[in-house]
């Protein structure tokens, strides 16, 4: 049994590495680019919110943007993490 977990965890591990850095790219994203919340002021999501984010975006596409509208440049980078962690 120690020798099959063995193969699979080999066989996935190049596959696995790619998914977390694509998600820790696609959460790092979010977290540096700025957004402007209700008033207009500049607002940064938190790790947090972005880890959520990213984690339901990559299992469900059509959704709506929390906790406030996103800018163009959230938006372009959302669109660049959908396609690499779906």
């Amino acid at each position: 049994m120690h020798k099959i977990f063995a193969l699979v965890l080999r066989r996935m591990r190049a596959p696995l590495i790619v998914l977390i850095s694509a998600y820790a790219i696609s959460i790092l994203g979010l977290v540096l680019i700025p957004g402007v919340d209700d008033q207009g002021n500049p607002w940064n999501m938190s790790f947090f919110h972005a880890f959520y984010f990213v984690s339901y975006m990559a299992t469900t596409i059509g959704f709506g943007e929390i906790p406030f509208e996103f800018t163009n440049g959230q938006r372009l980078w959302t669109t660049i993490a959908m396609y690499l962690t779906v």
